[in-house]
Parts: C-alpha cells; structure tokens; sequence
C-alpha cells in the first residue's frame, strides 16, 4: 500500500495511516473499493488539500486457482483533490513509488 497527502494546515501522526489501512481492510473488500475508502475516510477526517492511495497486490484466487498465476499482481488507485487536479502531483507520486522514495513532496 503507498499512501501520499498533501496537508491544508493539519498534518497527522504517521502511526495514523497504516491504522487507517488496516482498520477498513479488516473486512471483506475488493481492492478498488478498499482504495477508495482509505482515500474517502482521510479526505473527510483530515481535510488534506489531496491525498492518493495505491495498492498493488497478489491475489490467491488468481495464484491458487483458475488461471493459476502466481506472479499477476493488481494495481488500485484512488486520487482525491488536488492529486485529482494537478496531474504532475499524481506523476510525481507514482514517480517516488518507483523511486522507492518514502513521500511524494
């Protein structure tokens, strides 16, 4: 999961977003909705000027049965505000993903 926000004056403990992440992945949820909902839930909560969330992961229904696939990962990504607006924030974030860097500004 990589997590970037721009902050509107409020910035948050660090600890708070894997928090986030967990709690609404503790559930029953496919990929894309569960982006969405991190991105929703900090947007409302924390009122950044944007945020964005991407999630790239192996899914044991396509490892482990059907097409039986082990190396097929999906992507999901939620892009809020400004990241929404300003199409550079969103390069330069999936830049810094690449990068391996740890945020995006």
């Amino acid at each position: 999961m990589h997590f970037c926000y721009i902050p509107n004056g409020r910035i948050v403990g660090i600890s708070k977003i894997p928090r986030l992440v967990h709690a609404l992945a503790a559930r029953p949820v496919v990929q894309e909705e569960l982006v969405a909902d991190i991105a929703d839930a900090f947007m409302s909560v924390v009122n950044p000027l944007g945020c964005a969330v991407k999630a790239v992961a192996k899914h044991d229904c396509v490892a482990a049965r059907g097409v039986r696939c082990p190396s097929a990962a999906m992507t999901a990504v939620a892009l809020r505000g400004i990241f929404r607006e300003k199409e550079s924030l969103a390069v330069e974030f999936e830049r810094a993903i690449a990068e391996g860097a740890t945020c995006a500004r």
